[in-house]
């Protein structure tokens, strides 16, 4: 009876941790972009070629230092002060024009975009050019070299060479460190090259997705278990381990496969404060599971319902590069294929591992319920973070 009644009350207190995250974290709501990410927009006409490049206030402060008064945020009369600094380095960093020489931005206005994540400023610029070839040569280049994780993302708005006037705001191309210079034959805006760009953006970003990656190690921890007489033991055969597995990753990725679909596709949208506060209590759940085992029957139903608000959590980064339907069903299928193919990946390293030490004393008595306190730690964090809309976590 003591154990059950401590079951009940644990999971009472999970519940509650969840109505928290609900009623503090909704009247929230998601902003686009991120911070960590640049944009280059580019209208193209037969005879002409203007756009903007779109970047946070804060990412310019890590790369020019423009808070004056240190006080965490840029304004935009710290951003004025600095503004030929801020131009010189934005124009620095991108460029357009052909295989043989780069065109002249011509820089006419600016704009900025208050949200609450961070300021974008928006830096509009036009070419001197009056024949536009029809295969450009575009090169982002802005934060690589103090943020390896930085992104850049082309965005054809318009392109009358491609026969669409409007193309909505579908990103084009990727840029990364090592990928800082890319050609586009605005004549053939492929699907096949959008869909890899995805599928390596899906990659990436599952990786450096930490708390995914958590809850996913969390789940997969006892994977090489079996709960008997209130203790874990070892599982017997390789079979039933995989298949613990096999069955975790698998409601996982079509609970999350789900949503990322109903979201891309703009039928569903959920405030992105409660996804982000969800999965960290998602991670707390899982990992407090393992030291405290009170959802083992029905742990499926749990991870799939988690899965949903991971997958939100996927949607919230594709939703700000295929707002257009023009390549929508590469980007997303490219995306989704990227993300299990990183957890795949993730999955095929740790799980060996755990089945060669699962018989270890030290492993089931130690490394289970210290390695599952220091996740369920991480994720309080995050989820203070979350809710409190503070910054203090290293990761």
């Amino acid at each position: 009876m003591t154990q059950i009644y401590r079951r009940i009350k644990l999971t009472r207190w999970l519940g509650l941790l969840l109505t928290l995250c609900i009623v503090i974290a909704c009247p929230r709501q998601l902003f686009a972009h991120s911070l960590g990410e640049g944009y280059l927009f580019i209208d193209v006409s037969d005879s002409s070629l203007s756009g903007w490049v779109e970047i946070t206030l804060t990412d310019l402060d890590a790369a020019l230092s423009i808070d004056g008064d240190s006080d965490g945020k840029v304004s935009e009369e710290e951003m004025l002060a600095n503004f030929e600094r801020v131009r010189g380095y934005v124009f620095e960093h991108v460029g357009i024009g052909t295989g043989d020489r780069e065109y002249e931005l011509e820089f006419t206005n600016y704009e900025l975009r208050n949200v609450a994540l961070s300021p974008f400023l928006m830096m509009h610029f036009r070419t001197i050019e009056r024949q536009i070839p029809d295969v450009l040569h575009i090169q982002y280049r802005m934060l690589f070299d103090i943020d390896p994780q930085h992104r850049g993302f082309l965005v054809i708005s318009s392109n009358e060479k491609g026969g669409i006037v409007d193309t909505g705001e579908g990103v084009t191309l990727i840029f990364s460190p090592t990928k800082t210079e890319q050609d586009i034959d605005l004549t053939r805006l492929s699907p096949w090259v959008s869909f890899v760009d995805f599928l390596k953006h899906g990659v990436w970003h599952i990786w450096i997705g930490f708390d995914h990656v958590l809850f996913l190690v969390a789940l997969i921890l006892p994977s090489v278990l079996i709960r008997q007489d209130a203790r874990w033991e070892p599982v017997g055969e390789f079979r039933q381990a995989i298949w613990n597995v096999v069955k975790i990753i698998t409601l996982f990725t079509v609970a999350h496969t789900v949503t990322l679909t109903l979201a891309a596709l703009d039928l569903v949208r959920v405030p992105g404060r409660l996804v982000e506060a969800v999965i960290a209590a998602s991670v707390i759940i899982a990992a407090l599971n393992n030291i405290f085992p009170v959802i083992r029957e029905r742990i499926g139903w749990v991870v799939f319902l988690f899965g949903l608000f991971h997958g939100f959590g996927f949607a919230s980064v594709l939703q700000d590069l295929t707002s257009n339907a023009t390549n929508l069903a590469a980007d997303l299928a490219g995306f989704n294929i990227g993300v299990e193919i990183g957890q795949l990946a993730i999955m095929l390293v740790v799980f060996p591992l755990l089945f060669v030490f699962r018989s270890k004393y030290v492993y089931r008595q130690v490394l289970l319920p210290v390695g599952s306190f220091v996740i369920a730690v991480l994720a309080a964090g995050w989820l203070v973070e979350r809710v409190a809309d503070l910054e203090f976590m290293p990761i």
